[in-house]
């Protein structure tokens, strides 16, 4: 009698998420609020104990607010204006919708600076464009190509559309000058 051999189930594998990481959260997180940690036992116990950090305290500029400076550069002419905007989050980077700041801005001497207060620390994108002819839009020709000098933060160019978030994302932990060139 021929019998197919027996297949066993292999065991599971997880990637990047022991057992013991309820324990090592817990620990930490204890740890952070000020009480001791709870007693860990098993084979990672000792790993624990030794990975929970003390408490950090507090920066001084906790709640502090920054200034970004944004200079374009590139700028053929004084026709028209500039349009820039501002985003801190990657979804409303990717929609290109509901900037936290934005503006548009004249030309002088083929120079233009914004500058945006209050900000707090963290993530930022910027887009801008030359809006040559005025009307409040960026120009496109064929296959939505712009036609209009624009540009984004970290010098960063997209191949079929907008460079990703990563690419444009600038962190800001104070006051930063930004230069935006145009193309």
């Amino acid at each position: 009698m021929n019998r197919p051999p027996v297949q066993h189930p292999k065991p599971s594998r997880s990637r990047g998420v022991s057992r013991w990481a309820p324990l090592a959260l817990a620990t930490v997180a204890a740890t952070a609020l000020g009480a001791p940690p709870a007693p860990a036992t098993g084979p990672a116990s000792a790993a624990v104990q030794v990975a929970a950090p003390a408490a950090a305290p507090a920066p001084a500029t906790a709640g502090a607010t920054l200034t970004l400076t944004v200079v374009l550069d590139g700028l053929a002419s004084d026709a028209g204006s500039a349009a820039v905007a501002l985003y801190d989050t990657s979804a409303a980077y990717e929609a290109l919708r509901e900037p936290v700041r934005k503006a548009r801005l004249p030309i002088v001497d083929q120079r233009c600076t914004w500058t945006v207060e209050a900000l707090p620390p963290g993530d930022y994108a910027v887009t801008a464009y030359h809006d040559l002819d005025g009307d409040g839009e960026l120009d496109k020709g064929a296959f939505g190509i712009p036609s209009e000098p624009y540009g984004f933060s970290n010098g960063a160019r997209g191949k079929l559309g907008p460079p990703a978030w990563k690419a444009v994302r600038v962190s800001l932990s104070g006051d930063t000058r930004l230069r935006v060139p145009l193309r």
